[in-house]
């Protein structure tokens, strides 16, 4: 069961609905300690609130830019978007943020490494592959 300190900061999406998230698309997520939650879901920019109740999670209404990109990432941008709303738990493991809807399904899996495309990512671990 993670604390609210546990998830402050940015995680690179690595996966959504068990998909491998498209290299270089530049979807993060990032949680603030007060509650709020942003990033980008592969072309555009969002922000949001989020509630962490023991291993419940759940956000809020996400308001989002809207720019075009190529069809591959808008696909990705629309699946992030509508993933997004599933999301009913969090898990720590390994080093990774793991988002399950309600029936345990995998909706979205993460890292916590440094975003190379934010200038001011406050998560300081280098980008390997």
């Amino acid at each position: 069961m993670p604390a609210r300190s546990d998830l402050v900061g940015a995680w690179v999406v690595e996966s959504i609905g068990g998909f491998r998230a498209i290299d270089k698309s530049l979807a993060y997520i990032e949680y603030t300690e007060d509650g709020k939650v942003g990033g980008n879901s592969s072309r555009n920019r969002f922000t949001d609130g989020y509630i962490l109740s023991g291993s419940m999670l759940s956000f809020s209404e996400a308001a989002s830019t809207w720019m075009m990109c190529p069809p591959a990432l808008m696909e990705q941008e629309k699946y992030f978007t509508s993933s997004l709303e599933k999301v009913a738990q969090a898990r720590l493991e390994y080093g990774l943020l793991l988002l399950p809807d309600s029936n345990r399904n995998l909706v979205f899996k993460a890292s916590r490494r440094k975003c190379p495309f934010e200038q001011n990512s406050p998560v300081d671990v280098p980008l390997t592959r």
